[in-house]
């Protein structure tokens, strides 16, 4: 259970904080977007994010104890995913974050809903 809150703190914070920067910033987001559409990019960021899932599905893959567990879960499978799918398929996931910058409302939809996802974590791993 000590994982378990620590990381819904981490991970809720970390969506908040990133969702508010992107709406603050979102000029900055939109140059960094540009930079990192590249092959290379996508190989250095899918090691780390294969790395991070496979740390969170090897040390939290709880599937009961209330839904805020299982969405940690969730988060740790989806971050190994992506970390498979960009080593495998560099060109395709540079392509894809292309078009996402052109839909700018889907973009942003994604953002608030990482956002209330975060503060939801947050909220509770830190009344608990």
């Amino acid at each position: 259970m000590a994982l378990s809150i620590f990381l819904a703190k981490v991970i809720g914070l970390l969506f908040v904080i990133m969702g508010l920067l992107f709406f603050f910033y979102k000029k900055n987001f939109k140059i960094i977007f540009k930079a990192i559409a590249n092959e290379e990019a996508m190989v250095l960021s899918g090691y780390l994010s294969l790395v991070l899932g496979l740390c969170m599905v090897v040390g939290h893959d709880f599937w009961y104890g209330g839904i805020w567990r299982v969405i940690i879960t969730l988060i740790g499978w989806l971050a190994l995913i992506k970390g498979i799918v960009r080593l495998a398929c560099p060109k395709y996931t540079v392509k894809m974050i292309h078009k996402l910058q052109k839909k700018d409302s889907i973009l942003q939809a994604m953002v608030v809903f990482m956002m209330v996802l975060g503060a939801y974590l947050a909220y509770m791993g830190f009344s608990l």
